[in-house]
């Protein structure tokens, strides 16, 4: 397994953006999830000092201040470095919020794992709701709830929509909808089932605003060199030989993706069409140094530049 992609498990079904992990049978609840994940670890905060000598070059050691390091306690791993106001936020602690989804069965775990040795970690739940249909591009949407323990995020729940034909996954930050909700963390049972009744209705909303969005896209009717000339403001001229001939290979390849086969014939000509030819390209093409299981997961993390550059040009 990658640098990048530490531990996953797998649902019931076939998972969204990557086939890597244990297939785990049925739901469920949160004590499950961790075992199943690899995710049963705690983390702790622990004092960082560095090694100097003194005028006499005697050898001695500095506390430095106001920084910690996050340890995971089963290996002694260092996950990250963080400040005095850090507040440990534990594996369970993240998993305890979504069982409240879990438990009201309007949900069920699908996935769950860590990225980056475990300074991430996410979970993805499954609502149980009606897939969507676009003119046949069928889609279904997702709850992903991500946070790190190398100081880089706090908690973060955000809905993520995913092609069934092909697996690629899309969060667009809509227009209307809250596109992303951070989780406060407290011990209080009642703040955890109010926190997780607004993470679902965010889903609900967003799920109608991106089906709404989707089917407008998808009327929009556009001629190949229409295609072209958004995909050349996606993906402009480089300023040196060398750069252009990366830019043109990179325009070509949205176009390759535009007339393969995970794109439906209906589409190839509308701005939906195109938007997801850019999806395509970001999520299995673009940075080829990782594999593409690992692509879909840290984009669903991390964000999609370039899809959203695109959808921010077709309007």
């Amino acid at each position: 397994m990658s640098h990048e992609v530490e531990s996953m498990f797998p649902g019931n079904r076939e998972v969204p953006w990557h086939k890597l992990g244990t297939v785990v049978e049925g739901r469920l609840n949160a004590a499950d999830a961790i075992e199943a994940a690899g995710l049963d670890w705690t983390v702790v905060l622990s004092s960082i000092y560095t090694n100097w000598t003194d005028e006499n070059d005697r050898p001695i050691t500095i506390d430095v201040p106001n920084k910690y390091a996050t340890v995971r306690e089963t290996d002694g791993r260092v996950l990250g470095v963080v400040g005095q106001r850090y507040e440990v936020i534990q594996n369970e602690d993240l998993f305890g919020f979504l069982d409240a989804i879990v438990e009201s069965d309007d949900a069920h775990y699908e996935t769950a794992g860590s990225l980056r040795h475990g300074g991430t970690v996410w979970m993805l739940l499954k609502p149980n709701a009606d897939e969507i249909n676009i003119d046949g591009d069928r889609m279904e949407q997702y709850l992903l709830a991500t946070t790190s323990h190398d100081g880089t995020s706090s908690v973060v729940v955000r809905p993520v929509i995913t092609r069934v034909v092909c697996a690629n996954t899309l969060a667009l930050g809509l227009a209307e909808s809250q596109s992303e909700f951070r989780a406060r963390h407290t011990r209080s049972a009642t703040s955890k089932i109010d926190e997780a009744r607004t993470a679902l209705r965010m889903t609900l909303r967003y799920r109608d605003e991106f089906e709404a969005y989707a089917k407008r896209l998808a009327a929009v009717e556009m001629s190949l060199s229409e295609q072209h000339s958004v995909v050349e403001k996606l993906v402009p001229a480089g300023e040196t030989e060398r750069e252009e001939r990366i830019r043109e290979k990179v325009r070509d390849s949205i176009f390759e993706s535009l007339a393969g086969p995970f794109i439906q014939p209906n589409h190839k000509r509308n701005a939906w069409g195109l938007l997801q030819a850019v999806n395509d390209y970001e999520l299995w093409t673009q940075g080829s140094d990782k594999t593409r299981s690992e692509r879909q997961a840290l984009k669903a993390v991390r964000g999609y530049g370039l899809t959203t550059r695109a959808r921010n040009l077709l309007g």
